[in-house]
């Protein structure tokens, strides 16, 4: 029975990369511009089952093939969140219920209270950045998904790491516009905290299992 763990995990991770992938499709429909097709839009799945597939089997043969599934789930939700946060700037619910989901049921589940207060800390500071902000401006510096996330990565990753997530990504933030702005190169002026907060996320996460393995 424990030779067919790594399959499992695998079909897991395969499912929910398809999920995570397709499921926003209908969102996307509506956002698309007149110069895109449905077709541009399978690089989303395409991202999500290459990153959590790679996790997976990186991660198993290591940590074990239950934690390697938690890990590989994450990367998969994380990488199609990010692809579209980049195309679309916006984050769409379903990710943010899959993460919830995997910090509920995962086997790196924290403590309630933990949890709890990860989450509270994750989306209560970003709310009250873009509360202040758009005090100050009258326009909005952070979209309600970018907040939603951080609640679902607080709860996934406790206090400590959510706030090393938030900082990371807007360090990387802060570099990305630099070095834009120094190559002249065009793009969006908004830069998506999603997608810059997925990558430390994950490896907030991945630092957190490698704690918990004896």
């Amino acid at each position: 029975m424990a030779m067919l763990a790594p399959w499992t995990g695998g079909l897991a991770v395969a499912s929910a990369a398809l999920i995570a992938g397709f499921g926003p499709f209908p969102l996307l429909a509506r956002l698309r511009s007149d110069q895109t097709t449905w077709n541009d839009d399978l690089w989303t799945p395409a991202g999500a089952m290459a990153a959590g597939l790679s996790v997976f089997a990186l991660s198993g043969g290591f940590l074990g093939w239950r934690i390697g599934t938690e890990l590989g789930v994450a990367a998969a939700c994380l990488s199609a969140m990010a692809l579209i946060d980049l195309r679309y700037l916006v984050i769409p619910d379903l990710h943010v219920v899959m993460l919830g989901v995997v910090a509920l049921a995962g086997p790196l589940s924290l403590a309630w209270t933990e949890a709890g207060v990860g989450a509270l800390i994750g989306g209560g500071l970003l709310f009250a950045v873009r509360a202040l902000f758009r005090w100050r401006t009258g326009r909005d510096a952070l979209g309600l998904g970018d907040i939603k996330l951080m609640l679902a990565l607080g709860a996934l990753c406790g206090p400590e790491a959510v706030l090393w997530s938030i900082v990371a990504a807007s360090a990387l933030g802060i570099g990305v516009g630099l070095v834009r702005n120094r190559l002249r190169l065009l793009g969006a002026s908004v830069l998506p905290f999603g997608a810059l907060a997925a990558g430390p996320a994950l490896a907030a996460l991945a630092f957190i299992a490698v704690g918990a393995t004896p």
